[in-house]
């Protein structure tokens, strides 16, 4: 997923904050990291977490402060990302910066990520299991759906079947026989 990067004129915050403050929202809630390799001076890039990585990445945004005279800009940062941090913070990320861990890549680019968000760091990071429908966490009654071994959640596997509609990942059709419980998912 790519989303453009946060402004560095207050005056632009307004108009990111309105139309991709949801995405940024969004890829952290459905368990995705920062790609550093595919990012760029204009876009952020980010992807589904490996097997048991080291660590991930994940950034928020800094609030404008070329302006202090702005305090409306501010505030709207405020609205916007205050609770975000914490969550962030919540979840075990701890702040670090890029040019600390990434020394491979374009340090310009780096520098200009560390100075215009806040980045986190979280270690020994499991990928999230998660439907792949309604983007819940750890499905408590998962179920095959299709021949492919695809699974979902129960509700998301019982709507599938209730509608008729094709697997999401793979476009094979499902029968109600096929959803069988899911003991065990193992990496």
């Amino acid at each position: 997923m790519m989303i453009p990067q946060y402004p560095k004129n207050s005056y632009l915050v307004e108009d990111w904050c309105k139309h991709f403050s949801k995405a940024l929202f969004t890829t952290f809630q459905r368990g995705l990291k920062l790609d550093i390799k595919t990012c760029s001076s204009s876009s952020l890039s980010f992807c589904s977490i490996e097997n048991k990585e080291k660590f991930v990445i994940f950034i928020v945004p800094k609030p404008p402060n070329e302006d202090i005279g702005n305090i409306q800009t501010y505030r709207l940062w405020n609205s916007v990302f205050s609770r975000f941090l914490l969550d962030v913070q919540d979840s075990g990320f701890t702040v670090t910066t890029l040019l600390e861990h990434e020394q491979d890549f374009d340090l310009p680019l780096l520098y200009d990520i560390d100075q215009r968000y806040f980045v986190f760091k979280k270690e020994d990071v499991i990928p999230p299991l998660m439907c792949k429908v309604c983007y819940n966490k750890t499905p408590d009654a998962a179920r095959i759906y299709c021949g492919n071994g695809h699974w979902f959640c129960l509700d998301c596997c019982q709507s599938l079947v209730a509608m008729g509609k094709a697997c999401p990942v793979c476009r094979e059709p499902s029968s109600h026989d096929q959803c069988y419980l899911l003991q065990k998912i193992v990496f």
